[in-house]
Formats: structure tokens, C-alpha cells, sequence
């Protein structure tokens, strides 16, 4: 049984999804910024809700009525987004939570931190919705449901991964300070993009058709695109909001041979370099979320090999691509084990039990 505070926490960003898609696909009158037109060419368009000034006028609201297809739609976009267990947005509060001395009732439904982890379940949504498509794997079922294109067809599919995609980083652009949000913008663009997301879905179809060159390094390298690009880019977005730690997205540590890298948050000493503390709890939670999904990506396969449908509510069946083909079921369940060990030390100056159970729960699962 899950404990109270992770229902809670669960509860919380299921209902921060649902009001946000609530406002935002339900006919209303919006602000319309961009709308700015020529008096003198849009004569027509003047009416009581433009507002002139000298030559301009400014449309300061916009009624927006859904058509019928639009409004159909919607059923399919809160269907897509629903049902998930909300780890990684779970998994970004307790991390927010614990660096910022919080607790889950201090968290305002339009904090910085929510929209982050509202966009990071639609990112997630998206993905899915597209890696269940036929022309990829072809899978019917999530968590004892029908996928999207199986229930709602391909091209609906499509369309709505493409919805919750772009609409992840407008939600980002609201984020308060201008020069955070580009930051967040720029890291998670960038991690689900060539740079991670993509890049992995284009070397797992290769590797598809060329099973023979793959290797256990391979493996691990799919994996760290898959998840961890982006929960890479998505600790930096919460260090980012928590403490404005500013911490670039890829770390180097460099010696004085590069001093045009010197940078305050490095100290360094002679020739030695010592990593402040900022630095050190960046590298700490980024060795957390490779261990953990990549512990999570193995649990994954075993559940493939050991568990049925009915159990685990998806397709299952033994991908030769990956950890359990080869290096074998029982090593597997080591190498999970070491995996979730680490995961634990790596979080251990945080002193969170929260996060400790979370540890144990991602090696436990059965779905």
C-alpha cells in the first residue's frame, strides 16, 4: 500500500493537470497579446472590445469558441493524460520540497514548480503517445487501458502527442522570471530534442533491424537519452527555481589550462579544484536520477520476462534489446539492486525518507 504523503503528492499534481487543462481547453475570453494591427487598414475591426491609441489598435480580448471536431477533442487530450503514476513529477516536488524547506500545502497552484512538473507529464504523455504509434512499437495498452491510437486511431494519436508537446513549453514560458523560464526552456528543449529524446527513438529503430551491433554499453547509452537527457535538464530546471543556482546543462569540472571556464561557482586553489557546494549537490541528484531511471528501465525488462498483462496492465513480451537478454534475468535483478543502492547514497546528505521510499518503490514495482 502507498503511503498517505505520496497520494497526497499524487492527488495534488493530477488536480494541477486538470484545472490547467480545464482553463485552458474550455471556451473563454482571452487576452490576445499579439494582436496588434493598422487602424487604418482594419477599420472594420474596430468594435468595443479593440481599444484605439494614434494609429494603432490593440485587440485586448479574443473570444475563443471551440468548434465541434475541437471540442470532440478534448475528450481524447484528458484521456491521454490521465492514469499515470506521476513519478517524475513526484520525484521534482520532494527535490523542490526539501531544497527549499517547503511543505506540499505551501505550494500554491501557480508556483514556478508546478507548472515545471505539469510540463514535464505532458512531455512524458507526448512521448508515450508517439512510441505506442504502429510504425514504432506497435503497443496497445497502458496501465490496463487502451493506447490512444488504439482507442482514438493513429492520426488522433499524432496530433495529440504533437498537442502536449508544444503545449509543455508554452506552459514554461509562464513561468515568472523571464530569465529563468529561458534557462528551463532551453535545457528541456534541448534534452528531448537531437540532443536526447529523439536522438534515442532514432537509434532504437536502427537497432530494431541491427540487433547484432548492440552491446551492454549500448544499452545503457539508449537509456541515458531516453530518460535521462531529460531528467538531467529537469533537476537543473528545479535547482534552478529552488535556489537559482544557474548550473549550466552539461557539467565539466576544468583545471587553470581552461581559465577562460573559470566560473565563481568553481573554487579553485592552486592547481586543485574543490566543487562548491552548489556544484556538488548538482552532481549528487544528477548520479540520483541516472541510478534511478536507469534502475527503472531494468525493472522494465524483468517485469517483460516475469510478469503477464494482467499484472502489469501493458504488452509484455522479451525485447532483445535489451538487459535481461543480455546479461541474463538474475544478473539483471543485480544490477537493479546495485543500481537502487547507489540511488539511495546519492541522496543521502538530503535526509529524505520521502525520496528513500520512492527509491525502494521504483525497484519494487509491478506495472
Amino acid at each position: 500500500m502507498l503511503p498517505t504523503w505520496y497520494t497526497n503528492y499524487k492527488k495534488f499534481i493530477d488536480n494541477s493537470i486538470k484545472l490547467f487543462l480545464d482553463e485552458y481547453l474550455n471556451p473563454a475570453i482571452i487576452p490576445a497579446k499579439a494582436g496588434i494591427y493598422k487602424k487604418k487598414d482594419y477599420d472594420k475591426l474596430i468594435d468595443p472590445q479593440i481599444k484605439s491609441e494614434d494609429d494603432n489598435i490593440y485587440s485586448e480580448w479574443q473570444i475563443i469558441c471551440f468548434s465541434k471536431p475541437l471540442n470532440d477533442f478534448k475528450e481524447i487530450i484528458y484521456y491521454a493524460t490521465n492514469s499515470w503514476k506521476r513519478v517524475r513529477a513526484i520525484l521534482a516536488l520532494e527535490v523542490y520540497l526539501n531544497l527549499t524547506n517547503q511543505k506540499l500545502e505551501d505550494i500554491k497552484q501557480d508556483n514556478d514548480i508546478v507548472k515545471v512538473c505539469v510540463a514535464l507529464e505532458f512531455i512524458h504523455a507526448y512521448s508515450l503517445l508517439h512510441d505506442d504509434l504502429p510504425c514504432m512499437d506497435n503497443d496497445e495498452y497502458r496501465r490496463g487501458q487502451l493506447t490512444v491510437w488504439k482507442k482514438y486511431g493513429e492520426t488522433n494519436a499524432v496530433l495529440c502527442g504533437d498537442l502536449l508537446n508544444t503545449l509543455s513549453f508554452e506552459i514554461l514560458s509562464t513561468i515568472k522570471d523571464n530569465e529563468k523560464s529561458k534557462k528551463i526552456i532551453n535545457l528541456i528543449s534541448r534534452a528531448t530534442s537531437i540532443y536526447g529524446m529523439i536522438w534515442w527513438q532514432i537509434e532504437d529503430i536502427y537497432f530494431e533491424h541491427n540487433i547484432n551491433e548492440l552491446d551492454l554499453s549500448l544499452i545503457e547509452s539508449l537509456h541515458n537519452k531516453k530518460t535521462w537527457k531529460l531528467i538531467e535538464a529537469s533537476v537543473l530546471a528545479w535547482m534552478i527555481l529552488a535556489k537559482d543556482y544557474g548550473i549550466p546543462a552539461s557539467v565539466w569540472i576544468y583545471k587553470k589550462d581552461y581559465d577562460n571556464l573559470i566560473d565563481p561557482r568553481i573554487k579553485y586553489e592552486d592547481d586543485k579544484i574543490g566543487i562548491s557546494q552548489e556544484w556538488q549537490m548538482y552532481l549528487n541528484l544528477s548520479s540520483f536520477w541516472q541510478n534511478i531511471w536507469l534502475a527503472f528501465q531494468v525493472k522494465d525488462d524483468i517485469l517483460d520476462v516475469e510478469w503477464t498483462f494482467e499484472e502489469t496492465g501493458k504488452s509484455v513480451w522479451w525485447e532483445k534489446k535489451w538487459f535481461v537478454h543480455f546479461i541474463w534475468l538474475e544478473k539483471s535483478k543485480d544490477y537493479l539492486e546495485k543500481l537502487s543502492i547507489e540511488a539511495l547514497k546519492n541522496i543521502s546528505d538530503l535526509k529524505s525518507e520521502k525520496l528513500d521510499f520512492l527509491v525502494e518503490y521504483i525497484k519494487n514495482r509491478n506495472s
